[in-house]
């Protein structure tokens, strides 16, 4: 049964499934909802989608969102869809979109937005990181610790509202080609986005320094215990204690998964670190991804196709950089700097154990740590069991039943093409929210291909440090930096999302068989059964 929560403002509101695995810790929530709402409006008007903007509410920990019309009450009904189109050709407000809306497509704006993200954003984002790794706050004196809390906060946040400023650069043009080939040929989402795959640079540049360790490892070099094998390496004077550490330095203060600081980092998963560094490279598959699709384009649209390919190659490796690099580095360096306030809380027998200052405000951990007052331990153990309740465990809307479809496509020109896109992208990215899913261990086809392993069961993303090599990771969700886990694994099984999720779209990368969005697959399957992921019918099977 779903939690009674109120609407945190008019209008209907609904839950973010596609970030966050349980509500948010109350520092986080008091970053995340400016940083959405502000980089979302960002690129809502630069692009000229027909609204005011996108708004975001933490109701008890969990994430709403609530997108602002251009006039009118949020969540009212669209007028029906030749009135909505009359008034996209009429209506002064509508008229102003689409003129912004040509425009972007016209200069093909996400080549900007990536360049800047690249040259500018990102570089300056990972001049703070750096500087934040390199103080460590368990050095600092009690001041400089508390300061050092609140400039990882504001990390985040900058962070988090560039990755949502950013999001058009990726999604429009891949949206562009995902409406053009599904009113083609009707392309299934998975095959759009196979054909346009993409990966980071900093993704690639993770695997190039892990494969250099790999290249370099001796004999025995990973015997006993994982933290003290790190260590070993850590501390040769040779090319291998050169290549460790410069892969450490990348790594080890990044979260395993992004969402919030509740979860570990890499520093805190040594088995998942020596994993990675057992686990073979993998070759990238021959051929190219694109061509079963493209020939299936008609004649006459061809070259359209292949241009819309380009463009959507051109931005897609910024999908999950943000994630999986950038807001991951900065939540795992919130963490820590919780965790060293935590620690000196221990020592003065404010806490039991430093883990429940993540629980804390800055302003909380800054009475509780100079004059010992703030909340009780009653109070943060209370928010610590209530951050730990699953996110489907709120109402999927609050304010009212789901608003209408509106028919976007209906719009003008680039316009309606951009708009309805967008609403076909985020469709095949958080998969079908309503109950009318198959029945049974199937879902939706996502990753190519047949796999026979054993079942890891994953129930929170604080478990995904279990998943051995090879198994077969069965999970509500994944999150685009649990590339660790992922790397890992020889197939997965999650009950969320569509050929748009980061799962199915991380497991397209590494070459894995992948089924999203079946039914209960947590409850259906346990682990240690054998089974047989089949990505391309989009199939469980179990197994002897």
């Amino acid at each position: 049964m779903s939690l009674a929560l109120e609407p945190p403002g008019p209008g209907v509101w609904q839950l973010d499934v596609s970030h966050f695995a349980r509500p948010l810790t109350r520092s986080v929530a008091e970053i995340l909802p400016a940083a959405f709402t502000a980089g979302q409006t960002a690129w809502i008007q630069r692009y000229g989608m027909p609204l005011r903007g996108m708004q975001s509410r933490s109701v008890e920990g969990f994430v709403y969102l609530q997108p602002v019309p251009l006039a009118g009450k949020p969540g009212g009904a669209p007028p029906p869809r030749w009135l909505f189109g009359l008034l996209g050709r009429l209506l002064p407000p509508l008229r102003a979109c689409a003129r912004v809306a040509e425009a972007a497509v016209a200069e093909a704006r996400w080549r900007e937005d990536a360049r800047v993200w690249r040259e500018e954003t990102f570089p300056s984002l990972l001049k703070r990181f750096e500087a934040l790794q390199a103080a460590d706050p368990a050095t600092l004196d009690d001041a400089g610790a508390l300061a050092h809390l609140r400039e990882a906060g504001a990390v985040l946040g900058a962070s988090f509202r560039a990755h949502f400023a950013s999001n058009a650069a990726t999604m429009v043009p891949t949206a562009l080609l995902l409406t053009a080939a599904t009113r083609w040929v009707g392309a299934r989402p998975d095959e759009v986005v196979a054909a346009v795959g993409g990966r980071s640079p900093e993704v690639a540049e993770d695997e190039r320094r892990r494969a250099a360790v790999v290249a370099l490892l001796d004999d025995g070099a990973l015997d006993g215990p994982p933290a003290a094998a790190l260590e070993r390496l850590r501390a040769r004077e040779d090319a291998l204690g050169v290549a460790t550490r410069a892969w450490l330095a990348r790594v080890e203060h990044r979260q395993a998964w992004t969402g919030d600081v509740w979860l570990p980092t890499n520093a805190e998963l040594p088995q998942l670190l020596v994993d990675q560094l057992r686990q073979p490279l993998r070759a990238e598959a021959p051929g190219d991804p694109a061509a079963d699709l493209s020939a299936r384009i008609p004649a006459a649209h061809r070259a359209e196709f292949d241009a819309l390919l380009a463009e959507a190659r051109s931005t897609a490796w910024l999908r999950d950089e943000r994630s999986a690099v950038a807001d991951a580095w900065a939540a795992g360096l919130l963490r820590r700097a919780h965790l060293a306030i935590g620690a000196r809380l221990v020592a003065r027998g404010r806490l039991p154990r430093a883990e429940l200052a993540i629980h804390l405000t800055p302003d909380e951990s800054q009475r509780l740590l100079l004059d010992g007052e703030g909340p009780d331990l009653a109070q943060i153990e209370a928010w610590a069991t209530a951050q730990a309740r699953p996110a489907d465990a709120a109402p999927l809307w609050l304010g009212g039943p789901p608003p209408a479809p509106v028919p976007l496509d209906a719009l003008p020109g680039a316009l309606g093409r951009v708009a309805d896109g967008m609403m076909r992208y985020l469709a095949a990215m958080e998969g079908d929210l309503t109950d009318e899913r198959p029945a049974g261990l199937a879902g939706l086809p996502a990753s190519g291909g047949s796999y026979v392993g054993v079942v890891r069961v994953v129930e929170g993303l604080d478990e995904m440090a279990r998943v051995r090599p090879g198994e077969v990771l069965v999970a509500r969700s994944t999150l685009p930096s649990c590339n660790g886990a992922l790397a890992i694994a020889g197939a997965v099984v999650t009950e969320r999302g569509g050929a748009l999720s980061h799962a199915a779209i991380v497991a397209r990368e590494l070459g894995i068989p992948a089924v999203v969005g079946v039914r209960d697959a947590t409850r259906a399957l346990r682990t240690g059964a054998r089974v047989r992921v089949d990505g391309t019918a989009g199939t469980v099977e179990r197994l002897p």
